[in-house]
């Protein structure tokens, strides 16, 4: 039987070079040249890496935010790279070099979003998580909906694709179904690019970004496409497309009147969807859905409407969850 080797960037780098790689090597592989700023903060992140005990070259790469410094090269975790976590009962699978979404895991990822799932699922329901990463919820929705429910995950990176399969068998899961690719009202494929770690979003698919390199080309589904009839639940977050999402499942909305559970920023909406932050949630208003806003504190949907929403709003960058309630 052939045995199953790992090898590290950096462990090619102690080879070639007979000692432990410089940050300053590091980082010239990785990023090229940077600023004084960058310089700096990308120190920080390898030598805390480093007496972490972690790798650092991968580090670097999940802890930087790709969309402002790329890094051509692409970080895959191995078996030395999992850290598999007790959530609630439920053994979930994380990646310990990863910087956004595998160090809340532990203290509690969107208890917020957990407590409406509680609210809404139940036996027998049908949830689908839109953007569901490395399966937090997933796994979560799964236990709730129990074996004659259905979950469906759709999620275009994959490594968090791995992730999430690995907590569904370690968790003997049967329900579950992952679907990995994005979701769209338009195309049949696009431009797919992380953030800081396991989060990520669709990039625009010009020349530019193509020739760069700075991410991955996925295949583009319709909601009405994936959706089950009777689906109970959706949830979707993927960093301002949420309004595509919901146009590509017209169909599955008006047919099964399913709750929302959808991220929402100012910024990002404009930013990715091209549309005005009120005219996006005047919009979903004219689908017949009540809009209510997440509190982060009591879990309790705080009930509003598009333009006191916006009215009230803070800053552009900030971010809410909304429940969505079919009237």
């Amino acid at each position: 039987m052939n045995s199953v080797r790992t090898t590290t960037v950096t462990t090619v780098l102690k080879r070639k070079r007979g000692e432990q790689p410089t940050v300053k090597t590091m980082i010239s592989l990785l990023f090229g040249e940077v600023t004084p700023e960058q310089n700096h903060g990308l120190h920080h992140i390898a030598n805390q890496a480093i007496a972490s005990g972690h790798d650092p070259i991968r580090s670097l790469i999940l802890h930087t935010d790709q969309q402002l410094l790329a890094s051509r090269i692409v970080a895959r975790f191995g078996p030395a790279d999992i850290e598999w976590l007790n959530v609630n009962g439920l053994k979930i699978a994380t990646d310990k070099s990863e910087g956004s979404v595998s160090p809340q895991v532990a203290a509690g990822y969107e208890p917020h979003v957990s407590h409406t799932l509680n609210r809404i699922l139940k036996s027998g329901d049908t949830f689908i998580d839109v953007g569901a990463n490395i399966g937090v919820h997933v796994a979560h929705a799964s236990r709730l909906v129990g074996n004659t429910g259905r979950v469906i995950a759709v999620e275009p990176n994959t490594e968090n694709c791995r992730l999430l399969l690995l907590t569904t068998e370690k968790n003997h899961f049967e329900n579950v179904t992952l679907i990995p690719s994005a979701l769209s009202d338009i195309g049949e494929w696009t431009w797919f690019g992380t953030h800081i770690g396991s989060n990520g979003g669709v990039l625009p698919t010009n020349i530019d970004t193509l020739s760069q390199g700075f991410g991955f080309i996925v295949p583009i589904r319709r909601l009405d496409d994936i959706a089950p009839i009777a689906t109970k639940l959706i949830k979707i977050d993927v960093e301002g497309a949420e309004i595509s999402i919901l146009r590509s499942g017209l169909a599955t909305l008006q047919r099964d009147r399913p709750s929302i559970i959808m991220e929402f920023s100012c910024e990002m909406i404009q930013r990715v969807s091209n549309i005005g932050p009120l005219d996006a949630l005047t919009w979903i208003e004219s689908l017949g859905y009540h809009i209510a806003v997440i509190d982060k504190t009591s879990y309790e949907p705080l009930a509003t409407t598009a333009e006191q929403l916006i009215n009230n709003w803070g800053a552009p960058t900030q971010i809410e969850d909304l429940l969505l309630t079919p009237l």
